[in-house]
């Protein structure tokens, strides 16, 4: 038996089409295609009409769309029967931990669903929602909202900066907030709001989340075409995400994964001569910077081979207030960087045109594109410096690459 306020959602979301939530939904898809590859397994929670859970199996995702009232999920299980990458089942959000593995989602997404709930309730829903899936991406309306009367009389209009304590506190990273739906004029001109005005306006806010519970205590930066197993693989400049289920990056992934120990698993000589064919795999897309805004003295280990070489020395202070920022006071770090006097001696005496060459992008970089510059060079006395400006031990490590490079493990980080 369904009661009456199941029953009065289900006449209200009736009036939904699948034209009309592709209007409404378009900021919120578009944020969930910026951060989650198409192809892979995601699951909407309390998903009303399903027609959000229907235009993303369209696009190609993996979707497992619930709601605990059965009502609501007849109409999405009758009318998109025969789309393959979308299944329907009936599923109570508090009880997700009960129904699902640790991990088993890429993604969980809701919208205009959490602000029905007091702070307790909301709290112990995404903490379930930490723990299954990877990446929480949810909408709901703000107390920018100047009508604060609900649909419902039960909705919150909450600040976004208490959204934000609230998916702290369950145990995720904020990764982004995004506004959407404006307000009189405002909408008439939304399409040319910048990010800052969007986010002051809207009366509506997205919420990019990563779990903790997922998300390894080490950071591999600068990951390039090496995937290391057990790290937080972050670089700017990525082709694909560890979490694409595409066969491409399947097989990119596979050719980059390692560990530490191995860190390269192949032979130098094999990998130049085709580096052009070699594609980089992450787990996130994003600048130090951007780390640094997110997580907070977070990370044990890091691991950054051969990306000093790439930072302006003007911009060196900014990157170690950066570091200093999301690594914890005991941690570890690597860094690895080519070494310059030898690389100028092997230059010089270099007997061919493409020795030459190879030498020079070891000197001053690939500039295969912008990141790919090299603006500082390094020898043993100038490394040591620098890093002892941050940390209180240097340690110079076994040369894990083919060619001459300085390797050095770093702990003790000053303040």
């Amino acid at each position: 038996m369904h009661d009456t306020r199941d029953r009065k959602w289900h006449r209200f979301l009736k009036s939904f089409t699948l034209f009309r939530t592709a209007l409404i939904q378009e900021s919120y898809i578009e944020t969930i295609l910026k951060y989650i590859p198409i192809h892979t397994n995601i699951l909407e929670v309390a998903c009303g009409s399903g027609l959000t859970s229907v235009l993303l199996s369209d696009l190609g995702y993996n979707v497992v769309c619930t709601d605990r009232n059965t009502l609501l999920l007849d109409d999405p299980a009758r009318k998109f029967a025969g789309f393959e990458r979308l299944s329907v089942e009936q599923l109570d959000m508090f009880r997700l931990g009960q129904s699902y593995p640790s991990g088993h989602f890429d993604l969980i997404f809701h919208q205009g669903v959490l602000e029905h709930f007091d702070d307790a309730e909301i709290v112990a829903a995404l903490k379930q929602q930490a723990k299954v899936a990877g990446y929480v991406i949810f909408d709901v309306p703000n107390d920018i909202r100047s009508d604060k009367t609900g649909l419902y009389g039960d909705e919150r209009f909450l600040p976004v900066e208490r959204w934000k304590e609230l998916c702290i506190e369950s145990g995720f990273d904020v990764l982004d907030v995004v506004g959407r739906r404006f307000e009189g004029d405002l909408d008439k001109v939304k399409a040319i709001l910048g990010r800052e005005e969007r986010n002051r306006y809207g009366t509506s806010s997205t919420f990019v989340l990563k779990s903790k519970w997922t998300t390894p205590d080490r950071l591999h930066y600068g990951c390039g075409t090496v995937y290391l197993d057990g790290y937080l693989n972050v670089d700017a400049a990525p082709d694909f995400y560890s979490m694409d289920r595409s066969e491409l990056a399947r097989t990119h992934l596979h050719r980059n994964r390692t560990n530490y120990a191995n860190y390269y698993k192949e032979s130098f000589s094999d990998v130049y001569p085709n580096r052009d064919t070699r594609r980089i795999v992450v787990d996130m897309d994003m600048s130090l910077k951007a780390l640094a805004g997110i997580f907070t003295h977070r990370f044990s280990e890091l691991v950054m081979v051969h990306c000093l070489e790439h930072i302006p020395r003007y911009e060196l202070d900014d990157f170690f207030a950066d570091l200093k920022r999301i690594m914890r006071k005991d941690c570890r770090c690597v860094f690895a960087v080519p070494d310059n006097p030898a690389m100028v001696r092997l230059y010089l005496d270099a007997k061919t045109r493409e020795d030459r060459a190879m030498y020079h992008n070891w000197i001053f970089g690939s500039q295969r594109n912008r990141y790919s510059h090299h603006f500082n060079g390094y020898d043993e006395e100038m490394l040591t410096a620098l890093l002892h400006e941050h940390f209180q031990r240097v340690e110079y490590q076994e040369n894990k690459n083919e060619y001459p490079a300085l390797w050095v493990a770093c702990t003790g980080l000053k303040e």
